[in-house]
């Protein structure tokens, strides 16, 4: 599983760092307020952060043959996105490892390409159970 960026951590200590300096520091609510919305806005992110790297199948990124595939076939990955129905940021995040495919476009990609799933990602490391 992917563990949470070093941004993660320092906005996380930025935020506690704030709400202790509150307590015992009087700041003035025109600098107190715009800072605890800028730190609340950078804890958003990096959480979004953590959860889109946490969507992957069991926490890990699955191999993908889609670039040879589609380098075979000559398609772009916006050709490939429009035949099966998503976006080219999702064939983009697919061949990067950022994001796993769902049962249903696994299934379309492959069917695509003429191949079964098997053929088009790499299942051999993760676990038999």
């Amino acid at each position: 599983m992917k563990k949470p960026g070093p941004f993660y951590f320092i906005t996380t200590f930025l935020v506690a760092l704030y709400f202790i300096a509150i307590r015992f520091v009087t700041l003035p609510d025109w600098l107190a307020f715009p800072i605890l919305i800028i730190l609340l806005a950078c804890l958003a992110i990096s959480l979004r952060q953590l959860a889109i790297s946490r969507k992957t199948l069991g926490g890990e990124s699955v191999e993908t043959n889609i670039p040879k595939l589609r380098k075979q076939h000559k398609l772009s990955q916006e050709e490939l996105a429009a035949a099966v129905g998503v976006t080219r940021q999702t064939i983009t995040s697919l061949e990067t490892g950022k994001y796993t495919a769902s049962l249903v476009l696994a299934w379309r990609i492959a069917r695509h390409f003429g191949l079964r799933i098997e053929e088009v990602f790499d299942f051999s490391k993760e676990e038999v159970f």
